[in-house]
């Protein structure tokens, strides 16, 4: 998410510049250190320290991102606010987007952060921390989809579609009682 995030506000705030470092080889170190972090961070837990110094190596860990994701949105807002080029409904859904990212976030990593430093954690708060974390790929997938600028207008096309249809019988109907009392009037 941290990826998605500060990929977006570099399109917006650095176009050019991420035009021009963008490509294979640097996708795929990102995506390479990312799962190295990753794999290096899952044994931490296993480790022999002290329950203290284990809970504040994993809130540095994954409190981290929480500023990444501010610093972009800001960046983002602030470069979408000197745009003229783009239209105000595009800024309104770049900025929703990066909106949702760290709601996302926030949302569903933060019980499992709250919970990290708490010795004996109580049985609901880790079942809520775990329905959380389970439900972050579903969210992930459903911001990946509705951030799909077609699958988004396929969606929207399709709930006004069947307005439409349903406005243009009324306006039908609408024009049809206008004629008829017109026409009863000559």
């Amino acid at each position: 998410m941290v990826c998605i995030s500060l990929e977006r506000y570099l399109v917006i705030a650095k176009p050019l510049w991420y035009r021009f470092r963008r490509n294979i080889k640097t996708s795929v170190v990102v995506c390479v250190v990312v799962w190295v972090l990753s794999v290096l961070v899952f044994p931490i837990d296993s480790l022999p320290f002290h329950h203290n110094i284990l809970a504040t190596i994993l809130l540095c860990v994954f409190l981290l991102p929480i500023p990444v994701f501010i610093f972009c949105l800001v960046g983002t807002i602030k470069a979408l606010s000197g745009a003229v080029s783009v239209p105000a409904d595009e800024k309104r859904r770049i900025a929703a987007i990066q909106v949702a990212v760290l709601l996302i976030y926030i949302l569903l990593f933060l019980p499992i952060i709250v919970s990290i430093p708490i010795e004996n954690t109580s049985f609901e708060l880790f079942c809520i921390s775990y329905v959380c974390l389970s439900l972050s790929p579903l969210a992930d997938t459903t911001l990946y989809l509705l951030s799909r600028k077609s699958f988004l207008d396929k969606f929207l096309a399709s709930l006004c579609s069947c307005k439409t249809s349903d406005s243009q019988e009324m306006n039908t109907r609408d024009i049809e009682s206008t004629t008829l009392a017109n026409t009863e009037t000559v």
